[in-house]
C-alpha cells in the first residue's frame, strides 16, 4: 500500500526544491506535498494595510507582514490531510501552534538539522517532537543522541569534463574570507590559477593583489546550479565554518564529480572516501604547503559501494527509513 508524505522546509535558494524533487524521484509515495516554512507570499490588500505595516515596523517594532505570513501558513497547515510521514527542515522556524498541528497531521515525524545547534539557536528544543532526528554535525549527534547523516552529491552527470581553472571556490563573504585570502596569495605565488565566486548582499572591498581572483556574485547561486561554478575547476576548495564538526556539501560535490579537493576541514580524514591523492587537508592556514604533484597526478576513482553510500538516492532512503 502506497503512502503519503508532507515536506515542510524554508525556501532557501532552491534547496527545498532539490529535496522535494529527490523524494518524488527516489520513492514510491502515492502523494508528496511540500509547503514553505518561511517565504509564504503575502500581498497587501490595499494601501492602508501597507501603511499599517510600515507604522508597526517603524514605531512598534512589529512586522505585520510576517504575522500575516504566519497566519497564512497555519491556515494552510490546518487544511492538510493526514500523512504517513512528515519531514521537516529548520524546525526552529515553527512555533508551538504549528507543532500542535504537525502532531495531529502526521504519523511518523522526521527532522533533518542542516546546521549545527551552536550556529542556529532554537533547534535542540524541537527534538522531542520527532520520531527520527538527523544531523550532519558529529558533535550534535553525540551530545543529543541524533542519527548521523552526511550530506550527499547530485547533478554529477551534468559536470563538464573541460575545466578552465586549476581551483575554484564558491561561497559567501564571511569570516572565512581572511583564510581564503591567504590561500589565494599562496596559489598566486605558485602560478596556480584559482578563481573564487563570492556572494555578499552588498559590495565588499578586495585587496588589489587578489582582485583578479574574485568574481562577485550579485545573488546566491541556486542550490541546484552550484555545479555551474564547480565544473569550472579541476580542484574544488572547501573552507570549513567555525563551530562545524561535519562536512559541508563541497566535499560531496567533489566526490560525485570525481574532482580533487582542498579543504581546511580536518574531520574529512575520518571518512571512508578520504584519499590523500584526491584530498589535501590544510593543517595550518599560515603555512600552506600543497605539493605540486597533487595538481598533476590523476584522480583515483572511489569504490562504487562508497559512492552509492553518499548518493542523493541513498540519502533520501536513509532519512525516510525506507
Amino acid at each position: 500500500m502506497k503512502k503519503r508524505l508532507l515536506f515542510i522546509a524554508p525556501d532557501y535558494y532552491g534547496f527545498n526544491e532539490v529535496i522535494f524533487s529527490g523524494i518524488k524521484k527516489y520513492t514510491d509515495f502515492d502523494s508528496v506535498m511540500a509547503i514553505s516554512a518561511t517565504n509564504e507570499r503575502y500581498q497587501y490588500k490595499n494601501f492602508y494595510e501597507r501603511a499599517e505595516n510600515f507604522f508597526s515596523k517603524t514605531f512598534l517594532r512589529k512586522n505585520l507582514k510576517n504575522q500575516k505570513k504566519r497566519e497564512h501558513l497555519i491556515r494552510q497547515m490546518n487544511q492538510l490531510d493526514y500523512y504517513d510521514y512528515i519531514l521537516v527542515n529548520r524546525p526552529d522556524l515553527l512555533d508551538q501552534e504549528m507543532y500542535d498541528i504537525v502532531q495531529k497531521k502526521g504519523k511518523k515525524k522526521i527532522v533533518v538539522f542542516w546546521d549545527s545547534f551552536s550556529k542556529i539557536g532554537g533547534q535542540k528544543e524541537t527534538i522531542p517532537y520527532y520520531d527520527l532526528a538527523f544531523s550532519f554535525d558529529t558533535d550534535d549527534c553525540k551530545n543529543y543522541n541524533l542519527k548521523k547523516i552526511s550530506n550527499f552529491y547530485f547533478n554529477e552527470d551534468l559536470y563538464s569534463k573541460n575545466p578552465i581553472h586549476d581551483i575554484v571556490f564558491l561561497g559567501t563573504f564571511d569570516k572565512r574570507f581572511d583564510d581564503l585570502t591567504k590561500i589565494i596569495n599562496n596559489m598566486n605565488q605558485k602560478d596556480i590559477d584559482i578563481k573564487c565566486f563570492i556572494y555578499h548582499p552588498s559590495d565588499f572591498s578586495i585587496d588589489q593583489q587578489i582582485e583578479k581572483n574574485i568574481v562577485k556574485l550579485p545573488n546566491i547561486l541556486p542550490f541546484n546550479e552550484s555545479y555551474r561554478v564547480n565544473e569550472k575547476g579541476s580542484v574544488l576548495l572547501d573552507l570549513a565554518h567555525e563551530n562545524q564538526s561535519g562536512l559541508s556539501f563541497r566535499p560531496f560535490d567533489a566526490l560525485g564529480s570525481e574532482k580533487k579537493l582542498i579543504t581546511t576541514n580536518k574531520a574529512i580524514k575520518n571518512y571512508d572516501f578520504y584519499n590523500s591523492n584526491n584530498i589535501f587537508v590544510i593543517e595550518d592556514i599560515n603555512n600552506i604547503e600543497i605539493p605540486s604533484y597533487f595538481f598533476t597526478t590523476p584522480y583515483e576513482k572511489v569504490d562504487e559501494q562508497i559512492l552509492e553510500k553518499y548518493s542523493f538516492k541513498n540519502w533520501i532512503n536513509t532519512i525516510l527509513d525506507l
